[in-house]
């Protein structure tokens, strides 16, 4: 059942709680906008309430809080600015920020391998900051990898690759395009085919 219906593609529903409210930012590259949902009632009553970013082409916007700023991480396509490779981010005082500002050291990550989000990013149990991210090398969602921010602030940026699978080392299957760990929950989606 569909919960967000519109006249062009939505992907990637990236589902964050701030300030007590369910908020959802859908990929829907295709109208140049980064648009923010709110929950008006679980799972299938959502409304659009602003936009947080225009006049680009963001996909698989992934946000998240750190050292007091809100960051949106996405794959952005422009001049010599390819989706499937490229990571550029945002950061602002609140995930409701219409100013989101642009890192100076965009695009952060440039490789099909592991430039491209993939899910929430998040802390293991060791305090580690862990980024999911598709590799797209063969294809687009053809593996994931896993990376570990080192460095993040408003000036710099670095991170470095802790695993890389693709859905052949796996079990054969046909692709991995998303990783997502929450309250102790992993999650991920596959693709495999089916005779």
């Amino acid at each position: 059942m569909p919960v967000i219906e519109e006249p062009h593609h939505l992907s990637y529903p990236f589902v964050f709680e701030a300030g007590g409210e369910l908020y959802m930012v859908p990929e829907k590259a295709q109208t140049r906008r980064v648009d923010l949902y709110r929950c008006v009632a679980f799972p299938t009553d959502w409304e659009r309430i602003k936009t947080l970013v225009e006049g680009m082409t963001i996909a698989d916007a992934t946000l998240f809080e750190h050292a007091g700023l809100w960051w949106l991480f996405g794959a952005m396509k422009g001049r010599r600015l390819h989706l499937n490779e490229s990571l550029c981010a945002f950061y602002a005082d609140s995930p409701l920020s219409t100013a989101w500002k642009t890192h100076p050291a965009n695009p952060l990550v440039r490789d099909f391998s592991r430039g491209r989000p993939g899910g929430r990013i998040f802390r293991d149990g060791e305090g580690r900051l862990l980024r999911p991210a598709q590799d797209c090398v063969r294809r687009y969602g053809y593996g994931l990898s896993l990376s570990e921010i080192t460095v993040i602030s408003t000036k710099h940026y670095s991170e470095r690759l802790l695993w890389r699978m693709s859905g052949e080392d796996v079990g054969g299957w046909r692709g991995m395009h998303h990783l997502d760990w929450n309250a102790g929950l992993l999650v991920m989606d596959a693709q495999r085919l089916v005779a």
